[in-house]
């Protein structure tokens, strides 16, 4: 029987020729250098694993990127690159092809938006399109889960001489990008890093700063800070006429809401909020607040109702392929069944929301209590009722970190 060849990786193969020719290294140099290092590679193997004909492997990978003076993660991200992106590139005009990766984005249909804009990031687009299509590039990868694959892109982003409002908007990404790893401090640079750059910006733009500032708060318990500076940006937005991004921050202020024990108040602005996205047109949106919804019926001790809003929530972020929404949808659930003492449910949905963790480095507090379970919770599920207190646990936590 013939042996099947080994996939290779396109991506691996470019990077490590333009790695060797950035150099100045012969093929015959970077050979001896192997061998100095301990893993010989002949030069004939190095040129077909240029090509792209021989797939190099982890030890022979750490070895030439090591000759290279070029860290493991590079390699790692363009993988994760290669497997999000459309392969070839689809026909059609590149700004054509830009705004329909960036509507999906917008619809909350992150991987199928990547699918498009990441190709878009290759030698040859206009370096205009390319910086756009890296900002929403990085929007898309946080929609994913992989915080730090979408830092690698803004410090690109970062590195050229972009405009100010480009500047601005990346430095606002990098803060909710760092926040979703949990390094605040990064989150708090990066954020008075854009506050700068927002004189003479519009209303909606000041309005991304205080939304991005109010979940800081959130993560320290700030809850009446951040609910006075949602509520700031929301009229900022409403004088914008800026729909999509007011029904964003609708899902922000009823989530504040319901961490802070208000849980009839956090129902009531969710359910007008649904009211005003029937209008614009956002699943994204109206995903997450269902989400807010179902978590506040479950306060209101409405469980069953509220467990109904949840499954709600998730079939649409299972509609729209968005992980980070169904993680979320599963979270709450297993919260929620808990509530009602169906623990075998429960087991059910937090082993739901740990696989999407097992792709993802979202640091979340919500994550941290699924990691965090796996050393025991588990077992108490199954043995006992858990008490979980008359607002939830889910209460506490933030159910919109991704928008």
């Amino acid at each position: 029987m013939s042996r099947r060849p080994t996939p290779t990786s396109s991506a691996i193969a470019q990077f490590l020729r333009e790695c060797r020719v950035e150099s100045g290294l012969p093929l015959r140099s970077v050979a001896e250098k192997t061998t100095d290092a301990g893993h010989p590679i002949p030069a004939s193997t190095i040129c077909k694993i240029e090509q792209g004909l021989v797939e190099p492997g982890l030890v022979r990978l750490r070895t030439l990127l090591e000759v290279y003076g070029k860290p493991l993660q590079d390699a790692v991200c363009l993988l994760e690159f290669e497997g999000l992106a459309v392969e070839p590139l689809p026909s059609g005009e590149v700004d054509e092809l830009y705004r329909t990766g960036l509507a999906l984005l917008k619809q909350g249909k992150a991987r199928d938006g990547l699918g498009l804009l990441l190709p878009l990031l290759q030698r040859g687009v206009a370096p205009s399109i390319q910086e756009r299509a890296l900002l929403s590039t990085s929007i898309g990868l946080q929609l994913v889960g992989k915080h730090r694959l979408a830092i690698s892109v803004l410090e690109e982003l970062l590195s050229r001489p972009v405009e100010a409002e480009t500047r601005f908007k990346a430095s606002v990404q990098a803060a909710r990008a760092w926040t979703g790893l949990g390094q605040y401090e990064f989150a708090r640079a990066f954020l008075a890093r854009a506050e700068e750059l927002s004189f003479g910006l519009s209303g909606s733009e000041r309005a991304l700063v205080l939304t991005n500032r109010a979940r800081l708060d959130q993560s320290e318990s700030c809850l009446s800070r951040a609910i006075e500076r949602v509520r700031e940006a929301l009229a900022l937005l409403r004088d914008s006429n800026d729909a999509i991004n007011y029904v964003a921050g609708i899902a922000q202020y009823a989530n504040l809401l319901l961490s802070a024990a208000r849980g009839r108040d956090a129902l009531r602005v969710s359910r007008a909020g649904i009211s005003i996205e029937r209008g614009v047109g956002s699943p994204a949106y109206r995903a997450r607040l269902l989400l807010v919804e179902g978590r506040s019926l479950i306060e209101v001790n409405c469980p069953h109702q509220g467990l109904q809003r949840l499954r709600d929530g998730m079939s649409e972020a299972v509609r729209l392929g968005n992980e980070a929404l169904r993680f979320l949808s599963h979270y709450h659930a297993w919260k929620g069944y808990l509530r009602i003492g169906n623990n075998e449910r429960a087991v059910a949905e937090r082993a739901a929301a740990e696989a999407f963790l097992a792709f993802s480095d979202e640091s979340s507090i919500e994550a941290q209590e699924v990691r965090g379970d796996q050393l025991g919770l588990l077992g108490r599920e199954r043995d006992v009722q858990v008490d979980v207190g008359p607002r939830g646990d889910a209460a506490h936590h933030s159910g919109d970190e991704y928008g």
